[in-house]
């Protein structure tokens, strides 16, 4: 009875719906500039740098997601982002460990829900699959040793498992540990479930996933690392070069795809490559390097989903081969796709620029092989970057385009609130401190 309550509020009401998720997004902007706040609710939740800029970031894509969507007002569809903000932000919000493993794992239901309710493809059934077998399967031996540390230290809490201060030097527990967050954020090898849910996914689902839900691994890393003392950093080494060299050989598979959808999944996976090394490495920079190129990528990849769905309404295809010509019908989806691509290769004054001049002093510390490996990643990530603008927007005028397709003012407003990240470089307090 309550949730048929909330149901006929949210599809009648839909404007207290938008009105309650700007006073979250409100607060959350409290809460990431004042101290006091966060000093007022610790006794409750726990509150970090990178939580604090997690729950923003999670507000502000539901919003925009819903405003991305605005004519599909069904009430389940509402609900489903809704209950899934929820889950995030508590996520990023407990102070007690096993609470943080179920809001991990319960964020894949709205998710898988979203997918298999409203996704374009009869592949849809078998994107879910792949998506639930690789989460849950790798997480299962993280909830155990979660346990065991609880059960011996007669708590769960984040801060007296801190406290305590267990020393892991095992290899094997350290991948079993990582494990779930490598497969979450995805590192290159346990990829494969991503670019299947993006290219199945409905646009609110795509925008969520890449925006909010791939951040969930490096957030998961981070947190194990303040919880726990791991100290075999040569393992570490050997996990941060793996995740380089599948960064560098996403972007090669980024070449090779003619699914715009597709390109810009493994574009995520090439960033998100980046992101384990500046965990990994656990220094100040690396903390500023990892919230730089969190956020940043959290604005850049949802909107470049928004930018393909509304290429695929003017082309009625996501094929790079009908989708070319743009710059002749729509210039200003042209200069939206050139902010976008600007942004993704990384050049300035973007945050990503900034997030990778900051990562790029502390990977050079361990071996000067790096020098070459860092070189080739950032000129093929220019190189896809650059491949994906001129395919979709220059060449011939392709008969697939429909002249006469308007984008509509809640569309152009979306991409404006996504190209913010222009101006959080003049607020980098938030990300240094």
């Amino acid at each position: 009875m309550f949730a048929g309550f909330i149901l006929m509020m949210l599809n009648s009401y839909w404007e207290i719906y938008m009105i309650t998720l700007i006073l979250m997004f409100l607060s959350s902007l409290i809460s990431i500039s004042s101290n006091f706040f966060n000093l007022s609710l610790e006794c409750f939740f726990y509150f970090n740098s990178v939580s604090s800029l997690m729950m923003f970031l999670t507000i502000f894509l539901v919003i925009v997601s819903y405003l991305s969507t605005l004519k599909n007002k069904n009430s389940n569809y509402m609900v489903s982002i809704f209950i899934l903000m929820l889950v995030l932000i508590f996520t990023f919000m407990t102070k007690n460990l096993v609470f943080f493993y179920i809001f991990f794992e319960i964020s894949l239901i709205p998710t898988l829900y979203l997918i298999i309710s409203w996704g374009y493809q009869p592949e849809r059934l078998q994107a879910g699959n792949y998506m639930m077998i690789y989460t849950v399967f790798a997480s299962l031996p993280l909830l155990i040793i979660i346990l065991f540390y609880s059960i011996k230290n007669f708590s769960s809490d984040i801060y007296m498992l801190s406290i305590m201060g267990f020393f892991i030097s095992n290899p094997m527990i350290i991948s079993l540990m990582m494990l779930a967050f490598l497969v979450k954020l995805p590192m290159y090898g346990f990829h494969l479930w991503l670019p299947k849910a993006h290219v199945e996914a409905p646009l609110a689902g795509s925008m969520l996933l890449a925006g909010i839900l791939l951040k969930l691994g490096g957030y998961g890393l981070f947190l194990m690392m303040n919880t726990f003392k791991f100290n075999n950093i040569y393992y570490f080494y050997f996990v941060i070069g793996l995740s380089i060299w599948g960064a560098v050989l996403s972007t090669f598979m980024c070449m090779q795809q003619n699914d715009l959808k597709a390109m810009v999944a493994y574009s995520s996976v090439a960033h998100m490559g980046m992101l384990v090394s500046c965990v990994l490495l656990d220094s100040s920079w690396g903390l500023c390097s990892l919230k730089l190129i969190m956020i940043s990528h959290g604005f850049i990849s949802p909107g470049m989903f928004l930018m393909a769905m509304l290429t695929y309404k003017m082309s009625n295809s996501r094929s790079l081969s009908y989708s070319k010509g743009l710059l002749s019908v729509s210039p200003i989806l042209c200069l939206f796709w050139f902010l976008f691509c600007f942004c993704n290769m990384a050049a300035p004054p973007s945050l990503n620029f900034l997030g990778e001049m900051m990562f790029i002093p502390i990977i050079m510390n361990i071996s000067p092989f790096n020098y070459f490996v860092i070189g080739l990643l950032m000129f093929m990530s220019v190189m896809f970057s650059m491949y994906m603008y001129t395919s979709v927007n220059h060449g011939v005028f392709s008969n697939f385009i429909k002249p006469f397709f308007e984008l509509k003012s809640n569309d152009i407003l979306s991409i404006i609130l996504h190209l913010i990240t222009f101006l959080l470089v003049f607020k980098l307090n938030f990300f240094i401190y």
